[in-house]
């Protein structure tokens, strides 16, 4: 499903506070940890003024922005943000696909890890599944599901006959998971 050229993706997918980031986070470093060089990629709703400006610490009692950076994001214009330890680049733009992200910002990267993109066609996606209804069916690219909480018998047999790996939780170690996540997916995309 990989595009040419690409390092390998996987994007973690389900509705909100299903536990993506705490399982896609450390899934990345169990892939870390074996070797693996990561890149993250997270999609939000959110602008990015209101990720870098509209937070308590950096408003004023008067609602002004406190930091330099956040006085240049409200202006509206594209900032590059050259940090001691990163760069953060505010860009206005149309949302790129998460594999021209990929191929533009983590080429040297053996695995990238996208969280959300659930609409992404051409990418390869683990859900996370915690009640309710179920994406794998509605949405292209599922190849696993992480079951927070157990699916009908009948709903399981139908994934697995499509090919989907079914990992189980109930056992209540999110480690755990993630470490059998991490080497499903070095052996899905033949990382070591």
């Amino acid at each position: 499903m990989q595009g040419e050229g690409l390092p390998k993706i996987i994007s973690f997918i389900g509705w909100h506070n299903s536990g993506k980031t705490t399982l896609a986070s450390e899934v990345a470093a169990e892939c870390i940890a074996k070797g693996i060089s990561v890149g993250v990629i997270k999609s939000t709703k959110e602008s990015i003024a209101e990720i870098t400006a509209n937070s308590p610490a950096d408003r004023r009692k008067d609602g002004l922005a406190t930091t330099d950076t956040a006085h240049y994001c409200l202006t509206g214009a594209d900032v590059l943000l050259a940090a001691s330890d990163a760069i953060i680049l505010q860009k206005r733009m149309v949302k790129p696909s998460l594999q021209e992200l990929a191929k533009c910002y983590f080429a040297d990267k053996d695995l990238v890890i996208g969280e959300g993109f659930k609409y992404e066609v051409g990418v390869d996606k683990i859900e996370i599944y915690c009640g309710g209804e179920l994406l794998a069916g509605e949405v292209v690219g599922v190849c696993a599901v992480v079951m927070r909480e157990e699916l009908p018998p009948a709903v399981q047999r139908r994934l697995e006959g499509n090919g989907v790996r079914l990992f189980s939780v109930s056992d209540g170690s999110p480690q755990a998971s993630a470490a059998t996540i991490a080497q499903y997916l070095g052996k899905q995309f033949a990382l070591y």
